[in-house]
């Protein structure tokens, strides 16, 4: 599925709650969610076409840290039934020397050679929840939820080094499955979110874990601050990725 479909997927869904909003007349949620990321990453990447190559640490070999990138979410509810989509993207370049020879996407760069290397990916995630359990009251309100979702990552790894220059593209989908946690104090005044989900093959894993307090002044606005932590280990198209983004992130919400 590319980047068309999901935005298919997303807009049936929204118009399929709306027309039951309209049946039934239950009530419509819809909202949007805007944040900064402030990530340091931490792993490997490899990237010679399905065979044996350099395994660069994308903070020691190519000078990768500490990057603040957005992320968001628009999302749609009626009764117990939520669907969302997300959007991280991640843009970082680094430049350092190599300390011996790179062997990447079939391309070799010389020891000695300073080399500008660029991560960059858009990853896209539609998600369908249903609340399992729902108890508010006055002053405090608790729900659970479970969902099932789909992620689709785009983007590039590419190296430049003297002459040589090499490009390894990224494009995958996976599923994940998961829980989210709201609670809600002074009748929703103060609300903190959990999420995490995630899921596990025989060599490859994907796993985002999130948490946030949100402080909500008005009736249609909060703001919020946490900590989201995202693992990604894919091997597609060439290229392995393996490594973590983690870091606190600050955000708007606006929703009615």
């Amino acid at each position: 599925m590319g980047m068309r479909g999901m935005i298919l997927c997303v807009w049936t869904a929204f118009v399929t709650l709306f027309v039951f909003q309209v049946h039934d007349g239950r009530a419509l949620e819809i909202g949007v969610r805007a944040n900064i990321w402030i990530n340091d990453i931490s792993g490997t990447v490899q990237g010679n076409n399905g065979n044996t190559g350099s395994e660069l640490r994308l903070s020691g070999d190519l000078d990768l840290a500490i990057h603040g990138d957005p992320f968001g979410e628009a999302f749609v509810g009626i009764g117990r039934h939520h669907v969302t989509f997300g959007l991280t993207y991640y843009d970082q370049e680094g430049t350092r020397n190599a300390k011996e020879d790179i062997l990447f996407g079939g391309t070799t760069i010389p020891a000695g050679t300073q080399v500008k290397s660029n991560l960059q990916w858009i990853m896209l995630e539609l998600e369908y929840a249903y609340t399992l359990l729902d108890l508010t009251n006055i002053l405090a309100g608790f729900s659970l939820d479970g969902f099932v979702a789909g992620r689709y990552q785009n983007g590039e790894m590419s190296l430049d080094g003297g002459n040589q220059s090499v490009k390894r593209s990224i494009s995958w989908v996976r599923p994940l499955a998961g829980v989210r946690l709201n609670l809600g104090f002074l009748a929703d005044i103060l609300e903190v979110r959990l999420k995490g989900g995630g899921i596990k093959f025989s060599n490859e894993h994907l796993l985002d874990l999130l948490g946030e307090v949100s402080f909500n002044p008005l009736p249609f606005v909060g703001v919020g601050i946490g900590y989201r932590h995202l693992s990604i280990n894919v091997d597609a198209n060439g290229l392995e990725q393996d490594y973590n983004l983690s870091g606190p992130f600050a955000g708007l919400t606006v929703s009615f």
